[in-house]
């Protein structure tokens, strides 16, 4: 059952991880996982590095980057990290590296321009995990908008040449002309630093104590999605994914209730039965389509309740 891949062994911390493409309902999923978690008992934090601040909508209330308790649950805890200042903080080290040593070079052009909100969301993902992972204050933490295949490999790979190119001689001997031996070795302490928190930060993805989750509506472009990232991440990066979610399914009492939702209720079972059919080895939760947006604890209560228990099946 999904739940069993959410709920810490004996008490020992979990770490939950849901992806997906945009649009698929990776805050609702997350949000509601933590409140059932924390329903269950569970000390309980979510961490958010969504750039469009949705943890303040579905739990309707403002949360900041120190930690914001969550109104009428009195064990859970939310966090919405700042993906922009996230990301900055350690790409401005490797670009000023590179401005200095090759300062036409694509890679550089390229971090300068790309800061689109999904690879934000995942380079933010990647540095700020390991920040969480030595915290004894909770027993399960959620982490919503975590990487995927194609952005682990994008954020690996930029520190990786930096730091090649700070070691090599000429460049490392222009580097000191420009800005002298003491200031060379911090840089490259730091670009070294950036790739072993990353390193480990993927390592840790990897380890039990993980639950890594994808998040899908039953469409043919979330499918496709997942059918790209799993074996990128399985093959790839041995991050073992343990579960999906599909969300928006419709309950079993308005599939039936017009031709338009008859019509609708084809196409997701289609898509449905594919999941089914092609992650057999995984374990797979519906979560619901409600009639209003899911904001506020009752909401999410409904759909946490029905993809781990408590309320009806999709």
């Amino acid at each position: 059952m999904l739940k069993d891949v959410i709920i810490p062994d004996d008490r020992k911390k979990r770490f939950i991880f849901f992806s997906g493409k945009g649009g698929v309902g990776k805050t609702t999923v997350s949000a509601s996982t933590a409140v059932w978690l924390a329903d269950q008992g569970y000390r309980t934090l979510i961490v958010s590095t969504d750039l469009q601040l949705s943890l303040n909508d579905v739990f309707e209330q403002h949360i900041s980057s120190k930690g914001t308790n969550i109104a009428g649950i009195s064990n859970l805890t939310a966090v919405s990290i700042d993906g922009a200042e996230s990301i900055d903080r350690h790409r401005q080290k490797m670009m000023k590296t590179l401005k200095v040593l090759e300062p036409d070079s694509f890679l550089l052009k390229q971090m300068e321009i790309d800061k689109t909100i999904d690879c934000g969301s995942a380079q933010a993902a990647v540095f700020e995990l390991s920040e969480y992972l030595n915290n004894d204050e909770y027993d399960a933490i959620v982490f919503d908008n975590a990487p995927t295949g194609v952005h682990l490999e994008k954020i690996m790979a930029q520190s990786k040449y930096v730091l090649a190119m700070t070691t090599q001689v000429e460049k490392r001997k222009k580097l000191v002309e420009t800005l002298g031996e003491q200031e060379v070795e911090r840089q490259i302490k730091a670009i070294e630093e950036i790739k072993q928190k990353d390193e480990q930060a993927i390592e840790n993805l990897r380890s039990e104590k993980t639950s890594f989750i994808m998040v899908m509506i039953p469409e043919a472009l979330p499918l496709a999605e997942l059918e790209r990232n799993i074996p990128v991440l399985e093959e790839g990066y041995k991050i073992p994914v343990r579960g999906i979610v599909i969300n928006n399914v419709l309950f079993p009492e308005e599939r039936k209730a017009t031709d338009f939702w008859k019509t609708r209720w084809r196409m997701q079972k289609k898509y449905i039965d594919l999941t089914y059919q092609k992650f057999k080895n995984k374990e797979i939760g519906k979560a619901p389509v409600l009639e209003e947006e899911v904001f506020g604890i009752d909401k999410l209560r409904i759909v946490g309740n029905t993809l781990y228990g408590g309320e009806k099946d999709v």
